[in-house]
């Protein structure tokens, strides 16, 4: 198992369990000590984790993510996958048949293709990932946007995409984000680059849908993109303390 594959596990395990154990990931993941060590090491560095004696803990950086503290978005795809898939499901039961939708970049909005490509819609969107997962003689019609790549995040972003994203109306768009606050109010991106697709999608959506999960409550990005309360519903997971969700959250 490469060292990329090896994060994956250690953030999806302490994404479930807050904690996870040397010992526990040398005998799972087959490796030496030292290895685990290093990786847990490297993901401190990165701000993921807090080690432990014998281990680590969960924790949230504290100073503002960037695109240098992000895994490439494939390599995301497992991490909370779960929780993803299950926030995608409440997400695609807004959508009626004959509508036209936007779909944004994210993991977090790459499960809703599972649930739509056999239904009778319109489906715009400058996501990479829903593309691999279409599979042959699928229902929806299906638009990519164009653009520039973003490898990192398997998106298309800038000048041409936006006008491209600016040439349709959609009925509904779903848009996912690097973290969110409750108490600011607000959305934030680790970059720039994909802040204009997303404003374009929600100028021309007739709503506007949000979707995360529990690892982004508290997360601080770089961009300030737009506040919690322009969203028609925000779809998550969980909440740290679920009482003082906001009326337009709706949680598994």
């Amino acid at each position: 198992m490469n060292a990329e594959k090896r994060f994956e596990e250690i953030l999806s395990r302490l994404e479930k369990d807050r904690v996870v154990y040397t010992t526990v990931l040398v005998r799972d993941l087959k490796t030496s000590e030292a290895t685990i060590r290093r990786d847990l090491q490297k993901l401190e560095e990165l701000g993921k984790l807090k080690r432990i004696s014998g281990g680590a803990v969960f924790t949230k950086k504290a100073n503002i993510l960037t695109p240098n503290d992000e895994i490439y978005m494939n390599h995301r795809m497992n991490i909370n996958w779960d929780s993803k898939k299950g926030v995608a499901q409440m997400a695609c039961k807004e959508i009626q048949d004959g509508e036209c939708v936007f779909l944004d970049g994210g993991s977090s909005i790459v499960p809703m293709i599972d649930e739509l490509k056999n239904r009778k819609i319109k489906i715009i969107t400058n996501n990479h990932l829903i593309i691999s997962r279409l599979g042959e003689n699928i229902k929806a019609e299906i638009i990519i946007i164009g653009g520039e790549y973003m490898n990192l995040y398997s998106m298309s972003v800038g000048n041409q995409a936006i006008l491209q994203v600016n040439e349709y109306n959609y009925d509904r768009c779903f848009i996912s984000c690097t973290g969110f606050d409750i108490g600011r109010n607000m959305v934030y991106l680790a970059e720039t680059m994909t802040k204009g697709v997303k404003e374009a999608a929600i100028a021309n959506s007739t709503d506007s849908y949000l979707l995360v999960d529990r690892s982004k409550q508290g997360a601080l990005g770089f961009c300030k993109f737009t506040e919690l309360s322009r969203f028609k519903t925000v779809f998550v997971d969980s909440l740290e303390n679920p009482e003082e969700a906001p009326a337009n959250f709706r949680l598994m």
